[in-house]
């Protein structure tokens, strides 16, 4: 009997994502490759009007024909903030730790039935990051003085709140408790 592990062809997976992608576009957002990332093929979709992203961390080489044949190695979803930068380089900011997909189906399924499985898992999830990259509120201090940025959970000695993600460029802050209203 196989093992819980699936092995994904490439053609598969970037297929996957792919149409998942074309649904973004759809929607006015956008999707497709990163670079700069070593061997790895890193992909991201983008919501339309918001300041975050999901990136997609394949654990798929560049020039490979299969995921990596590691039963331990997951696909990663990293749900994250396009933050204000005057730096050449990437500006995102992970919003969480991220998701790890392993690459399992039950081992009860056979052939292409295991790699469908862990792809519907895979659409699953993103569907979900992509709902926290939508509802991810954006920074109005930022707004007003023209830059992105995005409010994200912190923590202080007086209680929870949101705070702009560009901290100390940006230093909006807004209770969680709506009563209390907002500080700039």
């Amino acid at each position: 009997m196989a093992g819980r592990y699936v092995e994904i062809p490439a053609d598969r997976l970037v297929a996957t994502l792919a149409t998942i992608g074309t649904s973004v576009e759809q929607s006015g957002g956008s999707w497709g490759a990163l670079h700069g990332f070593g061997n790895e093929r890193v992909y991201y979709l983008r919501p339309p009007k918001v300041a975050t992203e999901v990136r997609i961390f394949t654990s798929l080489s560049r020039h490979a024909d299969a995921v990596r044949a590691r039963g331990t190695d997951a696909v990663r979803l990293v749900v994250g903030a396009r933050l204000h930068s005057t730096l050449a380089q990437d500006s995102f900011k992970p919003l969480q730790g991220g998701k790890r997909i392993y690459r399992t189906a039950p081992a009860s399924l056979e052939g292409e039935a295991r790699v469908d499985r862990f792809l519907d898992r895979l659409r699953d999830e993103l569907r979900e990051a992509y709902r926290v990259a939508v509802r991810t509120p954006r920074c109005p201090g930022c707004q007003s003085a023209g830059r992105v940025g995005v409010l994200i959970s912190r923590n202080s000695a007086l209680g929870s709140f949101l705070g702009c993600g560009n901290y100390p460029l940006c230093t909006y802050t807004r209770n969680i408790d709506a009563t209390a209203g907002d500080r700039p």
